[in-house]
Protein backbone atom coordinates (compact mmCIF):
# COMPACT_ATOMS: atom_id res chain seq x y z
CA UNK A 1 0.00 0.00 0.00
CA UNK A 2 2.77 2.42 0.84
CA UNK A 3 4.48 2.12 -2.55
CA UNK A 4 1.26 2.58 -4.53
CA UNK A 5 0.33 5.60 -2.41
CA UNK A 6 3.76 7.17 -3.04
CA UNK A 7 3.36 6.51 -6.76
CA UNK A 8 -0.12 8.08 -6.61
CA UNK A 9 1.26 11.21 -4.96
CA UNK A 10 4.02 11.46 -7.58
CA UNK A 11 1.46 10.94 -10.37
CA UNK A 12 -0.75 13.71 -8.97
CA UNK A 13 2.19 16.11 -8.63
CA UNK A 14 3.34 15.41 -12.19
CA UNK A 15 -0.23 15.82 -13.46
CA UNK A 16 -0.55 19.19 -11.73
CA UNK A 17 2.77 20.43 -13.10
CA UNK A 18 1.69 19.29 -16.56
CA UNK A 19 -1.70 20.98 -16.25
CA UNK A 20 -0.19 24.20 -14.94
CA UNK A 21 2.44 24.48 -17.63
CA UNK A 22 0.01 23.50 -20.39
CA UNK A 23 -2.40 26.20 -19.24
CA UNK A 24 0.44 28.70 -18.97
CA UNK A 25 1.69 27.84 -22.46
CA UNK A 26 -1.68 27.97 -24.22
CA UNK A 27 -3.66 30.33 -22.03
CA UNK A 28 -1.28 33.08 -21.08
CA UNK A 29 -1.59 34.84 -17.73
CA UNK A 30 -2.56 32.78 -14.65
CA UNK A 31 -1.90 32.83 -10.93
CA UNK A 32 1.58 31.98 -9.61
CA UNK A 33 2.43 28.30 -9.18
CA UNK A 34 2.47 28.43 -5.36
CA UNK A 35 -1.02 29.99 -5.35
CA UNK A 36 -2.26 26.45 -6.03
CA UNK A 37 -0.42 24.88 -3.04
CA UNK A 38 -3.54 24.59 -0.80
CA UNK A 39 -5.46 23.09 -3.72
CA UNK A 40 -2.72 20.56 -4.37
CA UNK A 41 -2.48 19.56 -0.70
CA UNK A 42 -6.25 19.10 -0.60
CA UNK A 43 -6.14 17.10 -3.86
CA UNK A 44 -3.61 14.65 -2.43
CA UNK A 45 -5.50 14.26 0.85
CA UNK A 46 -8.85 13.83 -0.90
CA UNK A 47 -7.33 11.39 -3.38
CA UNK A 48 -6.13 9.21 -0.53
CA UNK A 49 -9.50 9.44 1.21
CA UNK A 50 -11.53 8.58 -1.90
CA UNK A 51 -9.27 5.72 -2.99
CA UNK A 52 -9.20 4.37 0.56
CA UNK A 53 -12.99 4.67 0.81
CA UNK A 54 -13.45 2.61 -2.35
CA UNK A 55 -10.89 0.01 -1.26
CA UNK A 56 -8.26 0.70 -3.89
CA UNK A 57 -5.42 0.48 -1.37
CA UNK A 58 -6.37 -2.97 -0.09
CA UNK A 59 -3.63 -5.49 -0.77
CA UNK A 60 -6.13 -8.29 -1.38
CA UNK A 61 -7.68 -6.62 -4.44
CA UNK A 62 -6.79 -7.90 -7.90
CA UNK A 63 -5.91 -4.89 -10.02
CA UNK A 64 -6.97 -6.50 -13.30
CA UNK A 65 -10.47 -7.39 -12.04
CA UNK A 66 -13.47 -5.58 -13.50
CA UNK A 67 -14.67 -4.68 -10.00
CA UNK A 68 -11.37 -2.87 -9.40
CA UNK A 69 -11.83 -0.84 -12.57
CA UNK A 70 -15.39 0.06 -11.56
CA UNK A 71 -14.21 1.13 -8.10
CA UNK A 72 -11.37 3.10 -9.69
CA UNK A 73 -13.88 4.98 -11.86
CA UNK A 74 -16.21 5.61 -8.90
CA UNK A 75 -13.32 6.87 -6.77
CA UNK A 76 -12.17 9.08 -9.65
CA UNK A 77 -15.61 10.69 -10.00
CA UNK A 78 -15.74 11.19 -6.23
CA UNK A 79 -12.23 12.70 -6.36
CA UNK A 80 -13.21 15.07 -9.17
CA UNK A 81 -16.33 16.15 -7.32
CA UNK A 82 -14.22 16.88 -4.25
CA UNK A 83 -11.81 19.01 -6.28
CA UNK A 84 -14.64 21.05 -7.76
CA UNK A 85 -16.27 21.45 -4.34
CA UNK A 86 -13.00 22.65 -2.80
CA UNK A 87 -12.46 25.19 -5.57
CA UNK A 88 -16.06 26.42 -5.23
CA UNK A 89 -16.35 26.62 -1.44
CA UNK A 90 -13.00 28.30 -0.87
CA UNK A 91 -14.07 31.05 -3.30
CA UNK A 92 -10.51 31.16 -4.56
CA UNK A 93 -9.82 32.29 -8.11
CA UNK A 94 -8.32 29.04 -9.40
CA UNK A 95 -8.16 28.74 -13.16
CA UNK A 96 -11.03 26.47 -14.20
CA UNK A 97 -9.03 25.23 -17.17
CA UNK A 98 -6.10 24.33 -14.93
CA UNK A 99 -8.36 22.47 -12.49
CA UNK A 100 -10.15 20.59 -15.29
CA UNK A 101 -6.91 19.73 -17.06
CA UNK A 102 -5.36 18.67 -13.76
CA UNK A 103 -8.28 16.33 -13.08
CA UNK A 104 -8.03 14.69 -16.51
CA UNK A 105 -4.24 14.36 -16.36
CA UNK A 106 -4.31 13.02 -12.81
CA UNK A 107 -6.84 10.32 -13.72
CA UNK A 108 -4.72 9.31 -16.73
CA UNK A 109 -1.57 9.27 -14.60
CA UNK A 110 -3.25 7.29 -11.81
CA UNK A 111 -4.57 4.82 -14.37
CA UNK A 112 -1.10 4.37 -15.85
CA UNK A 113 0.41 3.89 -12.39
CA UNK A 114 -2.10 1.19 -11.55
CA UNK A 115 -2.51 -0.70 -14.79
CA UNK A 116 0.73 -0.22 -16.70
CA UNK A 117 3.47 -0.36 -14.09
Amino acid sequence: MRSIFILDVIAVLVAFIGAYWTRLFFGGEIQPFFFYAPFLVYAIIFLFMSFFLFGLYESTRTILALSYLVDFLKASVFYGTGLIAFAFFTKTDYSRMTVALFFVLSIVALYLVRFCI
